[in-house]
């Protein structure tokens, strides 16, 4: 028996052994050039040369983790499938993400330039969130961050996207908390839900199935067009104090700017001006409600017998 237990242990030892150098093999790729199909329980690429991924992509049951120090990374159409997924470039001379994948989670870091992530599945912003970076110390301007979901939705996750520019496409719904100053958002089944902070806020367009909810904290609102579905409510909230007038957030319309099919919601911090306009054949909510805590000159151009 005490031999038995002696031989099991030593075993046991051994595969511990075996484990853990497997997992240190596959876990540091250092000077690649190329990744082929890997199958592991969790993978990390630490690459300083940069990295051109097989025809059979990445693969992996758990965990994906590419690091580059030097280069881009382009997944050229070739998926990383991982659990979660997190992708960054360190080195502020190193050019774009372009990944394809269908992880659950993406975090994603660029020292300089555009962020694209189009995911063939639903999936979340990681706790890291996903960060464009225009790699000037101290500069505030961030490059642009595209989202893609083509086959379900964008959810919230635990991170922010910060950008200059965001751009969300979803079959589902779409539901992000950022920093960008430009917004731009599609979700074909679903709602939006966008939360933003930091700097002002130029909506250009968000075109939702069911509703639109979107708050801008301590900044700004220009808003260009929101559409919501034929029952969906739209709610635009400026909350605080802008950072860069020191006055409380103001909210601004453009013609056209504002359709919905149940309830519209509109509320500032500070003041509201603009051009609430509405043309023949839209669909128009029901309640129109405009709240604001300074002024309030909004015209409405209307060609409707809706309103």
């Amino acid at each position: 028996n005490n031999t038995s237990l002696l031989l099991k242990n030593h075993f046991q030892k051994n595969k511990v052994v075996e484990e853990k150098t497997d997992k240190m093999m596959n876990d540091v790729l250092n000077a690649i050039e190329s990744v082929q199909k890997l199958e592991n329980k969790y993978i990390e690429i630490i690459e300083s040369d940069g990295l051109t991924m097989g025809t059979g992509g990445i693969t992996s049951t758990d965990d994906v983790s590419i690091t580059l120090t030097l280069g881009a990374l382009s997944s050229s159409l070739q998926t990383i499938t991982g659990d979660d997924v997190a992708v960054s470039l360190l080195d502020a001379a190193a050019n774009d993400i372009d990944i394809l994948t269908n992880a659950n989670s993406v975090t994603a870091a660029a020292a300089n330039g555009n962020i694209i992530i189009e995911n063939v599945g639903s999936f979340s912003v990681g706790d890291d969130g996903i960060l464009a970076d225009d790699g000037t110390p101290g500069d505030a301007v961030f490059s642009d961050v595209t989202l893609k979901s083509t086959g379900g939705s964008i959810g919230a996750g635990a991170g922010t996207v910060t950008a200059n520019v965001l751009t969300a496409d979803a079959d589902g719904g779409i539901a992000l908390t950022t920093t960008v100053s430009d917004l731009t958002a599609l979700a074909l089944a679903g709602d939006i839900t966008i939360a933003q902070s930091n700097v002002d806020l130029s909506v250009t367009s968000a075109i939702v199935s069911g509703s639109v909810s979107i708050s801008s904290e301590d900044a700004q609102m220009d808003v260009f067009v929101v559409q919501a579905g034929s029952s969906g409510d739209v709610t635009l909230t400026t909350t605080g104090v802008a950072a860069s007038t020191g006055f409380a957030s103001d909210m601004t319309l453009a013609e056209s700017s504002v359709i919905a099919g149940g309830t519209a919601t509109l509320t500032s911090a500070g003041d509201m001006t603009g051009d609430l306009g509405l043309e023949a054949g839209d669909v128009v909510a029901e309640t129109i409600i405009l709240e604001s805590n300074g002024e309030t000159g909004i015209s409405v151009s209307a060609e409707t017998d809706r309103l």
